[in-house]
């Protein structure tokens, strides 16, 4: 029982001085680990988020595939376009996360219905 309490003292003792002395690294550690969530994020909207254009519009004989047009400047463009507005949406005065999901659903629904996206 004296062995842990001994312990117990010494570990405060270290724990305090690592938060004093080493907070340059913590700093560094935390931004690491904020950069990791950020990249994680981003490869989570690339693979889950899916939205195909299905407008296409003909001019003259030819048809043009603006899904395809889209993908040729950068793929995963317009998910990554979406995940943007909500982030930006999410940022305005008295938006909550509830208001800015039924906003995306009523704009799919909406936009689906005049046939410019599908999926």
């Amino acid at each position: 029982m004296v062995f842990r309490w001994k312990q117990l003292q010494f570990a405060y003792k270290e724990g305090i001085s690592l938060v004093t002395t080493m907070q340059s690294r913590l700093t560094a550690l935390t931004d690491a680990a904020t950069l990791l969530g950020v990249f994680m994020v981003g490869a989570l909207v690339a693979t889950m988020v899916n939205v195909q254009v299905s407008w296409a519009p003909s001019i003259g004989d030819v048809t043009m595939n603006m899904q395809n047009n889209i993908d040729m400047i950068l793929p995963k463009l317009l998910p990554a376009a979406i995940v943007g507005g909500v982030y930006w949406l999410l940022g305005k005065k008295n938006m909550t996360s509830t208001r800015a999901i039924f906003i995306v659903l009523i704009i799919c629904v909406v936009l689906s219905a005049l046939g410019v996206i599908s999926k």
